[in-house]
């Protein structure tokens, strides 16, 4: 069995490229076999963390973009929300030296359980209906993405601590007033704070030190781990080791696309034709899986004629549980957005 050793510690008020540097860092760490929970807020008063595969528009002034490693919908940070990022061996290693033993759509269940855990000790009555939220009373509390970069797996919590998750619409409507990146809004009355549930006692309970502690406490006791004190220095250490950080690369298309509503939001596809076979496709947008999914799913219809059949054998033939998967569109969606994206470039 792995080490069931959990490094903790914490960053507040970091720029959004330390943030980056700390989760290449981390990842680092994780693929040596440990385990490490990160807290963090970021320095901006105002930002918007974009999803790995959401195209970059121009930022505004006043709100700074945090490009993240994981995947999923577009989200609020900056003042007002803390970030918890747990750094794992793999995908499953919580409960199994197997990597495999989780499907990927099991992963941001069974990692979302610490974070449960420590909001429920506080006096949050939090649930987790599936999908990427966290809920209390039906309304917004947190949400969810997790990446799995290599067998290294990356999971993050942002949770509303004073601020809400409904404050994502108009931040990013200042940073992206083209609508380059969509976004699935949250409004207003589905959403709530930590400081809110907590009232009149929520400032003590959300402080980032009492939460880093309860959100250790909360993965120990959760999955038998031992939880090390926060170490100030230790994701320094980590980050300073790793060359310097640079943004996922985001999708750039280059033509005309298509769009489909998922699971999780507006997942997007940009088709190229060269000489009537598909060229390059490009995928955007609310979605989870593997960083180069995008890519390999281009490689694997490049030089296909753009009919719906040939995509719909590739695209079944293509997908699987293991490494090439794509959380968000049924692979059935996923085909029809792929057609509709081949129809429009011819």
């Amino acid at each position: 069995m792995a080490s069931r050793t959990l490094h903790v510690s914490r960053a507040l008020n970091v720029e959004p490229s330390t943030q980056l540097a700390h989760e290449r860092g981390l990842l680092a760490a994780a693929a040596r076999g440990e385990s490490h929970l990160h807290v963090s807020t970021l320095a901006p008063a105002k930002s918007i963390a974009l999803g790995a595969f959401h195209r970059r528009p121009e930022s505004s002034r006043d709100v700074a973009v945090w490009a993240r490693h994981t995947g999923g919908r577009a989200l609020p940070t900056g003042s007002g929300f803390v970030l918890a990022t747990l750094a794992l061996p793999h995908r499953s290693a919580l409960t199994s030296d197997d990597r495999l033993e989780l499907a990927p759509e099991q992963v941001m269940n069974r990692c979302v359980r610490g974070v449960l855990r420590a909001l429920r000790g506080a006096g949050v009555d939090v649930s987790y209906p599936g999908l990427d939220l966290i809920t209390h009373e039906r309304r917004a509390i947190g949400a969810l993405a997790f990446a799995e970069i290599g067998e290294p797996t990356l999971f993050q919590a942002v949770l509303a601590a004073e601020r809400t998750l409904a404050d994502g619409a108009l931040l990013l409507d200042r940073v992206d007033p083209e609508g380059v990146v969509p976004m699935a809004m949250i409004p207003p009355t589905e959403a709530t704070s930590l400081a809110e549930v907590l009232e009149p006692r929520g400032s003590a309970e959300i402080a980032p030190d009492v939460l880093v502690r309860r959100l250790a406490a909360g993965y120990a006791e959760t999955f038998g781990m031992q939880a090390r004190d926060p170490d100030e220095t230790a994701v320094e250490a980590l980050a300073d080791a790793q060359s310097a950080a640079e943004e996922p690369p985001s999708p750039s298309p280059a033509s005309t696309g298509a769009r489909a509503v998922g699971l999780l939001g507006t997942v997007e596809a940009w088709t190229t034709l060269d000489a009537g076979r598909i060229d390059r496709i490009v995928l955007a947008g609310d979605f989870l899986s593997p960083p180069d999914l995008p890519g390999r799913l281009s490689d694997a219809l490049h030089g296909l004629p753009p009919q719906a059949a040939e995509i719909e054998r590739s695209v079944r033939g293509f997908l699987d549980r293991d490494h090439r998967y794509l959380l968000g569109l049924r692979p059935a969606d996923l085909i029809d957005l792929l057609q509709r994206s081949a129809t429009v470039a011819t």
